[in-house]
């Protein structure tokens, strides 16, 4: 077991790291910033979780898994075009996702650790130049919530599972009956399942079945002269209409081959073991 989880956190970064500006470890590991191609970094031990271009004409760009083509950019575009929104996001990362606020919105972040929100604020600007008003709630989501009155939020963001170790607590029956709690009936609950080391995608297919939601995948190949990266996403909704609309469908492949029936992780039952991706 010692040995798989050594492969697990390997990766080609290992072999010449790049110098970091910043680095803090804590509790929950070490916290780096580190720049490079004109663009400042966050990461999280070896696992990039974002970035921002260092030229002041492209710092308002949503890069690296968060691209206009991304599913939680699509999700966010849809509901905004019916309004202002309320969006939630577990994981801050550098705040990303804050550059899609617009004036009226809000963009409610929960992030477990200390340091990132320090660095978030620190070297990154999307938090504080967002047009939306941003709020940041310290400590781990799923509990914040469960302590939370119904946040009635258009889109509530799962970004929190691309390193190896895996939070599954967030991936429970019990925790997606608390993000159902906190959307609004015509909302969308978007899921970050990008990870090179397990595929979360059955996991997040057996909680929608079960919860009787709507479930698209979208997948993203990236674009490098965009600064975007590949991603997937899966979106679940209550209310199935707009994720049959064909300008959505046409992004989305492969879901349908995913498990039909699959383990149903609960609070006291999950196994990573069924999704590692053996490589």
């Amino acid at each position: 077991m010692g040995l798989i989880l050594v492969l697990l956190v390997l990766d080609k970064r290992a072999l010449g790291a790049t110098p970091s500006i910043r680095s803090v470890r804590n509790f929950y590991g070490v916290l780096s910033v580190a720049e490079e191609d004109g663009k400042r970094k966050l990461y999280h031990g070896r696992v990039e979780h974002g970035f921002q271009y260092i030229d002041p004409a492209r710092e308002r760009q949503a890069g690296a898994y968060f691209g206009q083509d991304s599913g939680v950019a699509i999700a966010i575009s849809h509901h905004q075009h019916l309004g202002n929104v309320r969006i939630g996001t577990l994981g801050l990362g550098p705040g990303t996702l804050a550059a899609y606020g617009r004036e009226g919105d809000v963009m409610r972040f929960y992030e477990l650790n200390p340091a990132v929100i320090d660095m978030a604020k620190r070297y990154f600007t999307y938090v504080r130049e967002s047009r939306s008003e941003v709020q940041i709630v310290p400590g781990d989501g799923r509990v914040s919530l469960e302590g939370e009155v119904s946040q009635h939020f258009d889109v509530l963001v799962l970004d929190a599972f691309r390193g190896a170790s895996v939070p599954v607590h967030l991936l429970t029956v019990e925790a997606f009956a608390v993000y159902l709690r906190h959307l609004q009936p015509g909302g969308t609950l978007v899921v970050n399942v990008t990870n090179r080391y397990v595929d979360l995608r059955p996991v997040v297919r057996a909680q929608a079945n079960h919860f009787g939601l709507t479930s698209i995948l979208i997948q993203s190949s990236g674009d490098p002269g965009l600064g975007t990266y590949a991603c997937s996403y899966v979106l679940l909704a209550r209310e199935p209409s707009w994720l049959s609309d064909p300008n959505i469908i046409h992004g989305a492949r492969g879901w349908d081959r995913m498990p039909s029936r699959f383990p149903l992780w609960k609070d006291d039952y999950s196994s990573l073991l069924d999704v590692i991706v053996w490589r």
